[in-house]
């Protein structure tokens, strides 16, 4: 099972800067927490041109947040028509998790 905890982060022009959170307070700063299973991961670009993963998670539980029976979970990062986009600390997704 995963449990996802979605986060909402700003970025600068030329630095982004990240602050390490623990598990009370991304929930405190979540959109949504649930628990649930991947079915379908896939990856696109953005508006901007970046690389990001789409992870299709089935909820099973839903702690905090809207009720839904699926979300998607979209992370700067993949590969893409053999590009890749690597971003240290972005959690990676595989079906049946």
């Amino acid at each position: 099972m995963l449990s996802a905890a979605l986060l909402v982060l700003t970025t600068a022009n030329a630095t982004t800067y990240a602050r390490a959170l623990d598990l009370h307070a991304l929930s405190d700063e979540a959109e949504r927490v649930v628990s649930g299973e991947v079915v379908e991961i896939s990856t696109e670009l953005t508006e901007k041109g970046l690389i990001e993963t789409v992870a299709t998670v089935v909820v099973d539980e839903v702690l905090q947040g809207q009720p839904s029976e699926e979300i998607q979970v979209r992370v700067l990062g993949g590969s893409l028509n053999g590009l890749e986009l690597s971003v240290p600390g972005a959690p990676k997704f595989e079906a049946g998790q």
